[in-house]
């Protein structure tokens, strides 16, 4: 098959499937904001058009798919940031990705007032919009799909964006660690305890202040775990507090003498972060109630490091037959449980091999690809 993806922020959604279709032999191409390249078997287009401006971007999609000398067997576009729906006329089978239909609401009305935003109005207008226009789309969870209206959602596929379980995956040693590792210049032994936290922005909507209060109440309990924390700091991808980086490591760290133990790593690649993963004591997932669940829930899954997680539907969803440890993402309860993992280890290491065996069966990029290579097959039998 002829595959384009559109997405503005590629890799993004797309970069695992697009990567594997590829090189499973079909022909993937990928509009977005890159440069002009081949990556992975798949040919990067050029976006002409860097804005936010959703009208735009789609006149703009328009035009660069129609300049391309090859006829597409399908389209699949990231809705919202742009309309899928005017790429009919180019392709009879266009595919609206439809990520979230959001809440106007403050994902933490505790820390911050909250200013409406019409973007979110509007790209919730364009996904129900593209969806009941192409009769059809796919989105990535249960939990997401039932966030739509229900004309849109009786319209909607679950398709899991799937996860490459060949490379997200326990390291050959996954049972114990045998030897002293040095991250980010920091010595630690195998006697040491490694928490870990992981978001793409230190945000608060990620409750990034709590962790690091729970993290600070850990530091005065034990004398043998450190604190691995990979993000941007200052990055706020979901509208909300961009200073809880500041302010919550400011406060954390305010009484602990020893801030070598507080490892901010920031944002690394994916052979780094599985690395460091491989050899968490405990993962600590911790979101907002009314966001969907981030990718580094299932890499750490996947990699069989035992999680202790926020009791929210989106992450039940994903978890769901297997074990993890919930907390009710106060800080007390957080450093609460995540030293009951300390004290059982070899009980969570055991329940982290098989939460990555759940993985494997559920959510690996194979098989939720392949269910992506037959919808496809389906809609165009029933465009022609």
């Amino acid at each position: 098959m002829n595959l384009i993806f559109i997405h503005p922020n590629y890799p993004a959604q797309f970069g695992e499937r697009a990567r594997h279709l590829a090189g499973l032999g079909h022909l993937v191409s990928v509009l977005t904001s890159l440069p002009h390249q081949v990556k992975d078997g798949v040919e990067i287009l050029m976006l002409p058009y860097a804005g936010h401006d959703p009208w735009e971007m789609t006149q703009a999609a328009i035009e660069a798919v129609a300049d391309q000398p090859v006829a597409y067997d399908a389209i699949v576009g990231h809705s919202g940031f742009l309309s899928v729906f005017p790429l009919q006329k180019l392709c009879p089978v266009v595919i609206p990705y439809a990520e979230f239909f959001r809440e106007d609401e403050p994902l933490r009305p505790d820390l911050v007032p909250y200013v409406p935003r019409m973007g979110i109005h509007t790209q919730n207008a364009i996904q129900c919009y593209d969806v009941l226009q192409c009769g059809s789309g796919i989105t990535p969870t249960t939990y997401q799909h039932d966030s739509f209206p229900l004309p849109v959602r009786d319209k909607l596929t679950v398709l899991h964006d799937g996860i490459d379980t060949a490379f997200w995956s326990p390291g050959p040693n996954s049972n114990e660690r045998l030897a002293t590792i040095t991250l980010n210049g920091v010595s630690v032994t195998p006697r040491t305890r490694i928490v870990t936290y992981c978001s793409r922005g230190l945000e608060s909507a990620r409750l990034f202040d709590k962790f690091m209060a729970a993290a600070a109440i850990l530091y005065q309990q034990r004398q043998d775990v450190v604190f691995v924390i990979v993000g941007a700091a200052g990055l706020s991808c979901y509208g909300q507090d961009s200073t809880a980086w500041t302010n919550s490591v400011n406060m954390a760290t305010r009484g602990c003498a020893d801030t070598n133990r507080f490892i901010f790593i920031g944002p690394v690649p994916r052979e780094t972060l599985r690395n460091i993963l491989r050899v968490s004591n405990c993962h600590v997932y911790l979101t907002a109630d009314g966001l969907f669940s981030g990718w580094s829930l299932l890499d750490a899954l996947a990699c069989g490091a035992p999680v202790l997680a926020s009791d929210v539907p989106a992450v039940r969803e994903i978890v769901s037959g297997t074990y993890w440890a919930r907390t009710d993402s106060t800080p007390t309860d957080i450093a609460f449980e995540a030293g009951r993992m300390l004290d059982n280890e070899g009980f969570c290491r055991g329940c982290g091999r098989y939460t990555a065996s759940h993985v494997q069966c559920n959510y690996n990029l194979k098989q939720c690809a392949q269910k992506l290579l037959d919808y496809i097959t389906n809609r165009r039998q029933t465009c022609t």
